[in-house]
């Protein structure tokens, strides 16, 4: 897809002029990424984690990483993960390899077309503001993004989107709002029957986790069937899907 918006501009130009100006202002807290505050961004990285598996080694790429703020809450629960980050703005960045100048296995790149390879990657927030691209347009971009990044990953994406579930009147008019069944269906479609649509954390936004096969966790805790089981049922048995 190119990287053209209809009025002939480069869409990671504007993309990265926005939250330039942002990130001036506010610097490197959550409203220098455009969050209202801490406790929802760790909200977020709450659900988007919920893709990673309870222990071990994995890398992980944070696409539209901003300062680094998603690798604190990596490290304290999976401090043997590997981290890349990218972002299209130079001076976050900067600081984030500032922040983060002491840790091993931790990187920070300059966002380009062709995203890291990982075993995970998570992009929180990187959908919402399409300043005045229109919808449609802005929703192919991002669908497109989602694919290009999948196509990088062993196992697995987790994303996030403003709900058109929000609240009418908290609503903005340079923000993108997705369906969540238009988006959940399109994953399905796209990538697979392994994937969890999470609405339910309090936000205006719903994230998706999209694997590659189930998770170890999940089919750990899948009841066993006796296989006389059947025996018992007035049809036939059905399978859990995830």
């Amino acid at each position: 897809m190119t990287d053209d918006t209809p009025d002939g501009s480069s869409r990671t130009n504007r993309i990265a002029s926005y939250y330039r100006g942002v990130f001036a202002r506010h610097g490197a807290t959550p409203q220098g990424v455009n969050w209202n505050s801490d406790q929802a961004q760790q909200v977020r990285f709450l659900q988007l984690a919920r893709i990673l598996p309870s222990d071990g080694s994995f890398s992980v790429l944070d696409f539209g990483c901003g300062y680094g703020a998603f690798l604190p809450f990596l490290r304290s629960h999976w401090p043997n993960a590997t981290y890349t980050g990218t972002d299209v703005v130079p001076e976050m960045i900067a600081t984030a390899r500032t922040r983060h100048s002491n840790l091993h296995g931790v990187r920070f790149t300059l966002g380009g077309e062709k995203p890291q390879e990982a075993d995970f990657a998570i992009f929180n927030g990187i959908f919402h503001v399409r300043q005045e691209e229109q919808t449609q347009s802005w929703e192919a971009y991002a669908r497109a993004t989602t694919y290009r990044v999948w196509q990088t990953t062993s196992q697995g994406i987790a994303f996030n989107v403003l709900s058109t579930y929000s609240d009418a009147e908290r609503r903005a008019p340079h923000l993108y709002y997705g369906s969540p069944e238009d988006w959940f269906g399109w994953c399905v479609a796209t990538f697979g029957r392994h994937v969890s649509l999470l609405h339910d954390y309090g936000l205006h936004e719903f994230t998706l986790l999209v694997r590659k096969a189930p998770s170890s966790e999940e089919v750990s805790r899948q009841p066993h069937v006796h296989p006389d089981a059947s025996s018992m049922h007035n049809g036939p048995l059905i399978p859990c899907a995830h």
